[in-house]
């Protein structure tokens, strides 16, 4: 049961809550229970404690591939790639076979901290050496580490080779990529796929937008924002969050729900003309 629980946290959860959790499982004597233990790691890196992940890890009698993909994972979510790297390492050294978990977190590592040829090494061997076939998501990785590294072009011809259909998450990777870069002419062979996918979605005009926005191209960001509109598309809010005293703290753009409201106003108007003095300039994405 307290497996179960720990793997409902994510980003958005409390660490208060899951320290409760913690303590009880220290009471209950399932401290060294590799279900719980594999829950912890994964709780305390999603709540942003990557050291307590650590500990968590380091004080396990007995660890199996779960253990070792989490701590993996989680070293990845908090973009010390070389550390992840480091851990696969460790983990074939003590003759834990990978698992296509563990090479989506590598690439997603890699993706991060610009380790290209590192990257194209691990897919080659996810196949070669340990016969896994990947899956979409390993290819979204790929063309999300070529194009964080500004290889667009790279990772459309990367596309192109693919053995599978393309599905949402390359096309979204790609168009990702762009918008970063304000490649328009890819990212406009992106967002066409794109819609082609999944017309319903907000994401490949929202993306297209940003990309016109950073080339200052102000007409076709006009346009597309009124096609979104005609074919009543909406954006999907976004959502931010904060932890005080145990408690998690949601906003919105323009949030006045909260009752503290006017003192945070207060504080980001101050924070913004200090901003503004540094040479801050507004963004225009969307």
């Amino acid at each position: 049961m307290l497996s179960a629980v720990l793997g409902v946290f994510g980003e958005e959860t409390s660490l208060g809550l899951g320290k409760q959790i913690h303590s009880l499982s220290i009471k209950r004597s399932f401290g060294f229970n590799s279900y719980v233990s594999n829950g912890l790691i994964n709780m305390y890196s999603k709540c942003g404690d990557l050291e307590e992940s650590a500990k968590v890890f380091a004080r396990m009698s007995q660890r199996n591939t779960v253990s070792w993909n989490s701590l993996i994972a989680a070293f990845a979510r908090h973009w010390d790639g070389c550390r992840a790297l480091q851990l696969y390492e460790e983990m074939r050294s003590e003759g834990i076979p990978p698992t296509d978990v563990t090479f989506l977190s590598l690439l997603h590592a890699c993706s991060h901290v610009g380790l290209v040829e590192k990257g194209m090494e691990v897919l080659k061997s996810m196949t070669d050496v340990y016969g896994i076939i990947p899956r979409a998501e390993h290819y979204a990785c790929v063309v999300d580490m070529l194009g964080r590294a500004g290889l667009i072009s790279e990772a459309k011809t990367f596309i192109e080779g693919l053995p599978v259909k393309p599905d949402v998450l390359v096309w979204q990777a790609l168009i990702g990529a762009c918008s970063i870069h304000g490649d328009s002419e890819i990212g406009k062979y992106a967002d066409n796929q794109l819609i082609t996918e999944t017309p319903e979605s907000s994401v490949p005009y929202v993306s297209m937008a940003n990309i016109y926005s950073t080339r200052g191209k102000w007409k076709e960001r006009a346009r597309t924002i009124k096609r979104m509109k005609e074919i009543e598309v909406s954006k999907e809010t976004g959502i931010s969050w904060i932890e005080i005293e145990n408690k998690v703290h949601s906003f919105v753009v323009q949030d006045r729900m909260h009752p503290q409201a006017e003192a945070i106003y207060g504080v980001l108007e101050e924070l913004l003309e200090l901003m503004l003095d540094e040479g801050y300039v507004t963004p225009t994405r969307v």
